[in-house]
Formats: structure tokens, C-alpha cells, sequence
């Protein structure tokens, strides 16, 4: 047996095996909820991507806009 398992047993000794459940759904209902925050936020972050990529675009077909009109009208 390692020393990390031989010292959790020692920490664990003595506790009620309900106290032992419990903390494990603790665990299991934490590590939950990390996973569906990091799904979010991964959501979030492809959403945001998106929109920078569409306002690139969008600002990139400006610039061309108003170069083509500026030489239209002679002032660039």
C-alpha cells in the first residue's frame, strides 16, 4: 500500500460509514457542478468567439465600403 492510501486510511479511521457516504455525495454533488460550470463556460467562450469572428468580418466589409466609395468620389 502506498503512503497517500495508507494516510487517508489513517485519517479515515474512526468515521461513521454514514459520515463516509455523505462526504462522498458531497464529492460526487461538487465535481457536478464543476462540470456544468465548465461546460458554460466553454459555451460562453465559443459564443464570444463567434461574435469577434462575425464583428471582424463585419468591420473588414466597412473598411472596403468606404475605400470603394472614397475612390468613387475622388478623396482617397
Amino acid at each position: 500500500m502506498n503512503n497517500r492510501v495508507a494516510g487517508l486510511i489513517d485519517e479515515w479511521e474512526g468515521v461513521a460509514p454514514e459520515d463516509l457516504i455523505e462526504a462522498i455525495r458531497e464529492r460526487d454533488q461538487a465535481m457536478k457542478e464543476m462540470t456544468e460550470i465548465n461546460a458554460k463556460i466553454a459555451s460562453d467562450r465559443d459564443q464570444v468567439k463567434r461574435e469577434l469572428e462575425w464583428f471582424e468580418g463585419r468591420c473588414l466589409e466597412l473598411m472596403r465600403e468606404k475605400c470603394k466609395r472614397e475612390i468613387r468620389e475622388g478623396t482617397a
